[in-house]
């Protein structure tokens, strides 16, 4: 997606058309998106076989961008789509993804989560830093990351369905109440001590 590529002839029918259910799924998660392959000039390659050089585009309205030019939340959404449709169809599939909320307006994600949670086949295992999740998806979906090397990973108990697990996680942390691994516990005097000491060292600009 950072540039001109050539595709094959013999493959470039399939090519192009490998793109259109993703676009047709991408233009309801970006109402008014469209992607596209875009044929820039025909050769030869050195073997001598014949290929298209292309770059894939993006349509809003009568306007044309290269994707290489667009946020980096709408290329990750392109260059996972394929993944996720295939979880959502495919019991026999599990995808899993670090980070998937990195780029990706938090609301529009919240969207995602939900229509794979409440219709999708197979299983789709991903980190995420955001807090959206914990308002969209089921508590039992939900492991947390703790400070505990020997116990990494957890689950939270005596949670109702009314509970927002958002808010449920915020105040375990700032409250400890059942557990005290879940942060590394931060100070804002400390932090602002540190900061004021390397503003002198830096000095004034």
């Amino acid at each position: 997606m950072t540039q001109s590529f050539p595709v094959p002839d013999d493959v470039y029918e399939d090519f192009v058309n490998y793109f259109k259910p993703l676009s047709a799924v991408l233009g309801e998660i970006v109402p008014g998106m469209t992607l596209f392959v875009k044929e820039i000039e025909r050769g030869i390659a050195s073997d001598g076989s014949n290929v298209h050089k292309v770059e894939l585009m993006a349509r809003r309205g009568n306007v044309e961008i290269p994707i290489r030019s667009e946020s980096d939340g709408i290329k990750k959404l392109i260059a996972t789509l394929h993944f996720l449709i295939t979880a959502y169809n495919q019991q026999s599939t599990t995808i899993a993804y670090d980070e998937f909320d990195a780029g990706i307006f938090e609301y529009l994600l919240g969207e995602i989560l939900q229509v794979i949670q409440e219709s999708g086949k197979g299983q789709f295992i991903f980190t995420s830093h955001n807090m959206r999740p914990l308002e969209v998806l089921k508590k039992e979906y939900v492991c947390f990351t703790t400070t505990d090397p020997d116990n990494r990973y957890m689950k939270m108990t005596g949670i109702s369905e009314t509970n927002n697990l958002r808010k449920v996680y915020y105040r375990e942390i700032a409250m400890h109440e059942h557990y005290d691994n879940l942060y590394s516990e931060t100070k804002r005097y400390k932090i602002i001590s540190a900061m004021r000491k390397a503003g002198d060292n830096y000095g004034q600009t």
